[in-house]
C-alpha cells in the first residue's frame, strides 16, 4: 500500500519520516554560516529526534480538525480581496 507525499510521489506506508522543527533547521543553518569556515563542503543531516512511518503520520494529520475558525473581522476583510 503507499501514500502520497506532498510532491504526489507514492510513498510505502513503511516509509520513515523524521520531521524536524523548522527553528531547528534555521538555527542550524545561522550556526553554519557564523562558523569560521569549518563547516564548507560539509553535508549535515537534519531530523528530530523521533521516526515514524508514512502511516502514522497521515493519521496523525488527518486526526487534526478539518476546519480553522477565523475570527469574523479577519474572515471579512480576506472576503474583501
Amino acid at each position: 500500500m503507499f501514500l502520497f507525499s506532498n510532491l504526489g510521489v507514492p510513498l510505502p506506508i513503511a516509509y520513515r519520516i523524521q520531521p524536524v522543527y523548522v527553528v531547528d533547521v534555521a538555527g542550524a543553518i545561522v550556526a553554519a554560516l557564523k562558523d569560521d569556515g569549518s563547516s564548507m563542503g560539509k553535508v549535515y543531516e537534519l531530523g528530530g529526534p523521533e521516526v515514524f512511518t508514512a502511516e502514522l503520520m497521515y493519521e496523525m494529520i488527518r486526526e487534526w480538525p478539518r476546519y480553522v475558525k477565523v475570527p469574523f473581522p479577519i474572515a471579512k476583510v480576506n472576503d474583501m480581496t
